[in-house]
């Protein structure tokens, strides 16, 4: 989609998996830059995987260094035990 970043994780299943899916959407929601909004997010507890969606603020170009932001906060928030 335009205007849309999506973003993919396999983390843990069960409560570990869901318990990091939570710090994930915290640490996302801190890295969005301006004008950029967690639309959607879910977390599979059978094969761990979580799903982000984000929009873009209108006419805006999203660059690889903000996508690169979010993937790395989402996933150092995933990897915390």
């Amino acid at each position: 989609d335009d205007g849309m970043i999506s973003l993919l994780f396999t983390g843990q299943d069960g409560e570990a998996g869901r318990a990091s899916f939570e710090r994930a959407i915290v640490a996302l929601k801190k890295a969005l830059p301006e004008g950029y909004t967690l639309t959607a997010q879910k977390y599979n507890s059978e094969n761990g995987s979580m799903t982000f969606k984000i929009a873009t603020p209108e006419g805006k170009k999203t660059d690889e260094t903000i996508i690169k932001k979010l993937v790395d906060a989402a996933k150092s928030a995933i990897d915390k035990k």
